[in-house]
């Protein structure tokens, strides 16, 4: 199994748990994508922790929380295979975008694949706007970046679309853009 999308799939209760516990022992998948299915936090967490070999992880129109956020923030501060993450519309929190906004900090410093990352529709605000732009200095991957709808400000939508520029600039100038 390489593939598996469980987007608008009943996962409540004993299901999500029965899923997320096969999940845990799959090391082949390389997309995986969930979007409003009820599949509880830790359930979600199970089924997402350690899996480096992860291109795609979609989770969408879901609330993150407790546990779940650090696992995916680990997967992006450490997945050399990594290459799109999308967490459109799952309600995060300031600290929960400063926890990926570390994470990306992290995946920039290690020169890490992640190169498209959707995170419109959260309760980021100015101080996670900034720290995504900080954590983008030096990389040269991230060239898809999608934060809309999120309460962050114009200062800060600035200046996330000025690192982003210089992102794709490196990205242009590198031998993978180039």
């Amino acid at each position: 199994l390489h593939q598996l999308n469980l987007r608008h799939v009943n996962l409540h209760a004993e299901a999500g748990r029965l899923m997320a516990e096969a999940l845990r022992s799959n090391s082949t998948l390389t997309s995986l994508r969930f979007a409003n299915n009820g599949l509880e936090p830790a359930n979600l967490a199970m089924a997402v922790g350690g899996k480096r070999q992860l291109k795609t992880l979609a989770i969408d129109y879901m609330k993150l929380e407790g546990e779940t956020l650090p696992e995916v923030s680990a997967l992006v501060a450490s997945s050399q295979s990594l290459t799109q993450l999308s967490l459109l519309n799952c309600n995060l929190s300031v600290e929960a975008g400063t926890l990926l906004a570390e994470a990306l900090k992290m995946s920039t410093a290690h020169n890490l694949p992640l190169g498209t990352l959707d995170a419109r529709g959260n309760q980021f605000d100015a101080s996670v706007g900034f720290a995504i732009a900080d954590a983008l200095h030096g990389n040269f991957r991230l060239t898809q970046l999608q934060v809309a709808s999120n309460p962050m400000g114009h200062e800060a939508f600035a200046a996330i679309k000025h690192a982003l520029e210089q992102v794709v600039k490196a990205w242009k100038a590198s031998a993978e853009g180039g």
